[in-house]
Formats: C-alpha cells, sequence, structure tokens
C-alpha cells in the first residue's frame, strides 16, 4: 500500500502510462519536500507546469499546514495529460488551465517550484523575471530540468548534434515517429535546450535573482537509475554510460566543469535591495 492516496487512487483506474508519471511524480516529490518541510503553516506553494497533477497531490496531502495551487496550459507535446489530470483534479487539488503569462496571481509565495518544465518554456528568461515578482521577501524558486549543455536530448534519448536545429534534421524520422507514437506531437518543437551557463550569464545581467547552483543532482540521479527501473529503462543508453563513470570513480569529474552537469538542480531568492 502507498503512502500517499493519489497512488492508491490510480491504481484502480485504466490510464495509459500511469506509472510512468507516478514515478516522475515520487522523483519530484523527494526534491520538493524538503522545501515544504521547512515552511511555517499557511506558507503558499505555487506548481508551475503541473502536468497531471500527481506531484501536487502527494505535497498537498503530507504537508497540509501550507497551501498549495498548481497552473498547467497543457501546451505542445502534454495534450494526453489532461485525462489523467481530470482524475487527480476530482480529489481536490486546485489546478488552473493556463499558461503562467496568463496567470495573475492574489498573493505572493514562499515556493514556486517546476520540475521539467523549465525546458518547455517558450521564454524562460521572462519566466524568470514574472516568478521573481511572485516571490515573497524570503521566497524561493526551484527548478529541475535537463541541462542541454550536455549533449543529450533524455525526452528523445537523442545524442545532440551542436544544436537543435541541425539535430532535427539528423534525427527528424525518429523525432516523427516518435512523436506520433507517443501521441506527444510538437514536444521537440516545445524545448528550449535551455543551458546552465545561459542562465548564469542572464543572471549576471539582471541582477534580479541569485543563484544557487545544487549540484550534487548529478549523484542523486545516477542513484535513481539504480532503483527506478523504469527510469533505467527509457534512458538505457545514458544508463549504461552514468553506471561506468560511477563505477570508475569518474563521475565526480563533471564537478570540475559544474556548467555541464547533465541535469539542473537550481534554487533563485530575490536579491534584497
Amino acid at each position: 500500500m502507498s503512502e500517499f492516496t493519489i497512488v492508491e487512487f490510480l491504481s484502480g483506474q485504466d490510464l495509459p502510462k500511469k506509472q510512468l508519471w507516478i514515478n516522475e511524480a515520487l522523483f519530484g516529490y523527494d526534491y520538493i519536500k524538503d522545501y515544504c518541510e521547512a515552511l511555517p503553516a499557511d506558507a503558499r506553494v505555487l506548481e508551475v507546469g503541473s502536468g497531471t497533477g500527481i506531484l501536487l497531490s502527494m505535497l498537498s496531502e503530507k504537508y497540509a499546514q501550507c497551501r498549495f495551487e498548481g497552473i498547467e496550459p497543457f501546451g505542445d507535446g502534454f495534450a494526453a495529460l489532461t485525462d489523467l489530470n481530470k482524475q487527480v483534479s476530482s480529489l481536490g487539488v486546485e489546478i488552473a488551465i493556463q499558461a503562467y503569462e496568463d496567470f495573475t496571481p492574489a498573493h505572493k509565495y514562499d515556493l514556486i517550484f517546476c520540475v521539467n518544465v523549465f525546458e518547455h518554456l517558450e521564454d524562460w528568461q521572462d519566466f524568470l523575471e514574472t516568478s521573481a515578482n511572485w516571490l515573497s521577501e524570503e521566497g524561493v524558486c526551484v527548478v529541475l530540468c535537463p541541462n542541454y549543455a550536455f549533449p543529450y536530448e533524455s525526452h528523445f534519448k537523442l545524442p545532440i548534434i551542436f544544436n537543435k536545429s541541425l539535430s532535427y534534421k539528423l534525427f527528424h524520422k525518429k523525432i516523427e515517429s516518435f512523436e506520433s507514437t507517443h501521441s506527444v506531437e510538437g514536444l521537440w518543437k516545445s524545448l528550449n535546450f535551455v543551458k546552465k551557463s545561459e542562465v548564469k550569464a542572464y543572471l549576471k545581467k539582471n541582477k534580479t535573482l541569485e543563484l544557487n547552483d545544487r549540484k550534487e543532482i548529478l549523484e542523486k540521479m545516477v542513484e535513481r537509475l539504480a532503483y527506478d527501473k523504469e527510469f533505467f529503462e527509457r534512458q538505457k543508453g545514458i544508463s549504461v554510460i552514468a553506471f561506468v563513470l560511477m563505477k570508475l570513480k569518474l563521475i565526480k569529474m563533471f564537478y570540475l566543469f559544474p556548467n555541464f552537469i547533465p541535469y539542473m538542480h537550481l534554487e533563485f531568492k530575490r536579491i534584497k535591495s
């Protein structure tokens, strides 16, 4: 029996890929729960890009002292999640079906987070500027997403050859086949190929937010390959390479080049004037 009501609820539902989305929610929960535990009673939390809503449901169940909200536009490549989202929302999770650009908050937030969403934003710089205005004085915005400085596209499991445009030209048949087979048309188009170095450069110029780069995400992602069999199979090619590097004790060499760590765990806080 699961510790989460939402997982028990979904176990009896006939929904495609539900185990994949449950595992993804559990991954997000492992990182976001620490922030929730540190929040005071009545703290306000916003998830940007709630998708299925499973993660938001897990957090709202375990941290009932906080007030949780979510927004989700169901853009390119994610329309298939609407049915699962409706099932989750029926349990009382508050998710507004709209993009962050159209969202007008009624208050500030103590925690804003997005898990595997940042790489799909049309203008991630605008999102950072916007979220800075939504944060309370001590609030934090947490971003978990792939780092496209590392030459691997994890959604399609393809190498990145120089850039998005050239990669598409070389692999367009595989990309189109993947989107059709998995009913995620528009997914490739939605990707912005954001790099950690670009985020750092933007913050130096913008001077609105300060960044804490949680580089330890690297080893935690490798650990996930060991316990999440579905994730291992989904990313089998890169998984084998990661395990070899871990066995050879070479995985930490990435810490010498932090801008190339394949996955990002970024914390943003407002710079106080």
